[in-house]
């Protein structure tokens, strides 16, 4: 739950972004429902605009939504494509 800054009053947001990925079409439809952990931050971008599908509104934005990944799947990914504990320590 967010709380507005104008009004005061809570309400439901979600934050998006896209992943990049090589997995085949069937892999990536596999993943549908499923969460990774890690967390989706706000990114200084370029301006650009971006035209609300409810409003017809253009507006200006200078953000973007990305995945960061959590520490232990960092870790996790890191000691599972290494040979030995010392290429992790590395």
């Amino acid at each position: 739950m967010v709380r507005s800054a104008e009004t005061g009053q809570y309400y439901a947001t979600i934050k998006r972004c896209s992943v990049t990925s090589t997995l085949d079409e069937e892999a990536c439809k596999a993943m549908l429902g499923e969460q990774l952990d890690g967390k989706i931050e706000k990114v200084q971008c370029s301006p650009y605009e971006f035209v609300i599908p409810q409003t017809g509104e253009v507006v200006e934005l200078s953000h973007r939504w990305s995945y960061v990944p959590s520490v232990e799947t960092t870790m996790a990914n890191a000691i599972s494509t290494t040979t030995s504990y010392e290429d992790v320590l590395a």
